[in-house]
């Protein structure tokens, strides 16, 4: 039985401790089929580099923008849609995830 694809899209604006902060408890997660998508949503501060530095392995996808909430997730829901995904999560980049909450 396939394992339905999962995107997990983080929206960052100047927030890169927080995004830092999910992804750590996002690499605890049971689930194996899914990615973590972070938008940058035309911040000013350092997250950029400070996310690249960190996790080079996960895809950043940046605006030069803010385009708002809903823009800058749309950002990663049509990259998620071009890459094939079965569901696609919005998450807070402020958000501390169990371990199970995919499953």
């Amino acid at each position: 039985m396939k394992i339905p694809k999962v995107y997990i899209i983080l929206l960052n604006w100047n927030g890169f401790l927080d995004t830092i902060e999910c992804v750590e408890t996002l690499n605890h997660v049971k689930y194996k089929n899914f990615d973590v998508i972070i938008v940058d949503n035309g911040s000013t501060d350092n997250s950029v580099a400070e996310i690249k530095k960190k996790y080079p392995q996960i895809k950043l996808i940046i605006n030069k923008n803010n385009l708002g909430f809903a823009g800058g997730c749309n950002t990663g829901v049509r990259y998620s849609l071009k890459n094939n995904a079965d569901y696609i999560l919005l998450l807070n980049n402020d958000t501390i995830v169990t371990n199970d909450f995919l499953s």
